[in-house]
């Protein structure tokens, strides 16, 4: 340990170049930026499947249902019940949307803020091409 220490003055303390601290710096930053956009991705890719099948389900629902209020205290049993099951898992899907489109819009805001923060880095360089 004390060798270390005392070693020759030929071995001295060196530090990385400025553009390797920057390069590596900037991997950082994009690798949180890629991260924020996979989130993003599979945010949106979520919101819109559930969106799709809960506008189907609201199709079929009113099928079901009928026009008239009326019509839901009149009809059998199975029909009531398949109807309230589709207003319990509609309920349940909206609520879904409404937290996916918080968190889309956070994961945005999340973006916005590391652009703001890092504006000498080119944060697109993070995001894949769309498939």
């Amino acid at each position: 340990m004390l060798k270390r220490i005392f070693r020759s003055s030929s071995e001295t303390f060196r530090t990385r170049s400025p553009e390797r601290d920057r390069i590596t710096d900037e991997r950082l930053v994009l690798a949180i930026a890629a991260t924020i956009d996979s989130g993003l991705r599979s945010a949106e890719y979520e919101h819109d499947g559930l969106k799709r099948r809960l506008e189907d389900v609201i199709s079929i629902a009113a099928i079901v249902g009928g026009n008239e209020i009326e019509d839901v205290n009149s009809q059998s049993d199975p029909r009531a019940e398949l109807l309230q099951k589709s207003d319990d898992e509609i309920r349940i899907g909206e609520a879904r949307l409404r937290t996916l489109e918080n968190n889309i819009e956070n994961f945005r805001s999340l973006k916005r803020d590391l652009r703001r923060r890092f504006p000498g880095i080119n944060l697109d360089a993070a995001e894949p091409a769309p498939k």
